[in-house]
């Protein structure tokens, strides 16, 4: 335990300390509408991007997935810049964070706001979130408004896949 701990500090210091708040990046993939990659063009590192706060349908989610993707692709299409604010790490070493259009449009906002994202409850500091979901759900928005929708964290625990 404490090596698993000492080592995330040290993923941590070392992914964490090439990526500058507020440095512009450019989006090289969207993998699906939570995960991007992007490079820093400062330092020339890639880096591959978890949205914090929210969670998006898997791409084996039929229809949903793919949806998804499609939105936050239009949203921040690859060769397109963004900003990164409250970068970290979750306890597998992925990198998390608020990702903004260079026009100050936080993405992780839009995505829950339109239905297209679940607010995700597991991650420490992210109620602020749960009011914009709870209006897509009124509203009926995007799968909101599907009655067979399944969040994605109930997907993975009911299906035995690898995601990668």
């Amino acid at each position: 335990m404490i090596r698993k701990i000492l080592f995330l500090l040290f993923l941590e210091l070392v992914i964490l300390g090439n990526i500058e708040a507020e440095q512009v990046y450019k989006v090289t993939k969207v993998y699906d509408g939570d995960t991007i990659t992007a490079l820093n063009g400062s330092s020339g590192d890639y880096f591959r991007i978890r949205f914090k706060c929210i969670d998006a349908p898997e791409m084996k989610q039929i229809t949903w997935g793919e949806i998804s993707r499609n939105r936050l692709n239009e949203i921040i299409p690859v060769d397109s810049y963004i900003q990164l604010k409250n970068v970290s790490l979750d306890i597998y070493g992925r990198t998390l964070a608020e990702v903004f259009t260079i026009d100050g449009l936080n993405i992780n906002e839009k995505m829950i706001r339109e239905g297209y994202c679940c607010f995700y409850p597991f991650q420490n500091g992210c109620y602020h979130y749960r009011p914009l979901e709870d209006q897509a759900k009124e509203e009926n928005l995007n799968f909101w408004n599907d009655p067979d929708f399944v969040l994605p964290w109930d997907f993975r625990r009911n299906n035995t896949w690898t995601k990668f």
